[in-house]
């Protein structure tokens, strides 16, 4: 199962650091949207990659995307955890409920999986 997003690791260091310049990242971190690919789920569905770029030392990271906080009201903290999920308790074709925050408010958004493209 795909979300057919790039997504990128917040932890609460750089959260802090990144709401500094204007993010609104939770302090206890997310999984942050950099880039949603072109008619992928994730972008059928309406979720948002970075429109920012700012510089967090020897990184790039984009800022203004939507962070996902939840997974069919699962929690998760971090890539690895939006992965594991979605392998382990999902299928192509399934619809799962993502939660978000964007702009400083928690939201929920159903994404309908695609297959992983090479």
């Amino acid at each position: 199962p795909w979300l057919g997003a790039t997504l990128m690791d917040l932890g609460p260091a750089h959260a802090e650091v990144l709401n500094r310049v204007g993010a609104m990242i939770p302090l206890e971190g997310g999984v942050l949207i950099a880039e949603v690919v072109r008619l992928g789920p994730a972008a059928g569905a309406g979720l948002r990659g970075g429109r920012q770029v700012v510089r967090l030392g020897n990184v790039r990271v984009p800022i203004g995307g939507d962070v996902i906080t939840a997974i069919n009201g699962e929690p998760v903290k971090d890539y690895r955890g939006v992965n594991v999920y979605l392998e382990t308790k999902t299928r192509v074709g399934e619809t799962v409920t993502v939660t978000l925050l964007r702009d400083g408010q928690s939201i929920n958004v159903d994404v309908v999986l695609g297959e992983r493209r090479e």
